[in-house]
């Protein structure tokens, strides 16, 4: 997980020292950070992995929405 936050910075702050070039080239931040990501998710496939982690949601019980009244 600390390399997948470790990489998003990396690609932000590359993103910002290079606006002026991008911006000449018609590339704006959404369609850099969108490449940025694509490339973390074929380089680092487990943080994605564990990040997207579904299984444990859905394992947690439900909480009844009224208190449930006990005699």
């Amino acid at each position: 997980m600390n390399s997948l936050l470790l990489m998003i910075a990396i690609a932000v702050a590359v993103r910002s020292f290079a606006a002026s070039r991008l911006d000449r080239w018609h590339l704006g931040a959404p369609v850099v950070i969108v490449a940025a990501g694509v490339v973390i998710g074929l380089v680092d496939e487990q943080s994605i992995k564990i990040a997207l982690n579904t299984q444990a949601p859905a394992n947690v019980p439900m909480m009844p929405a009224e208190p449930v009244e006990t005699r």
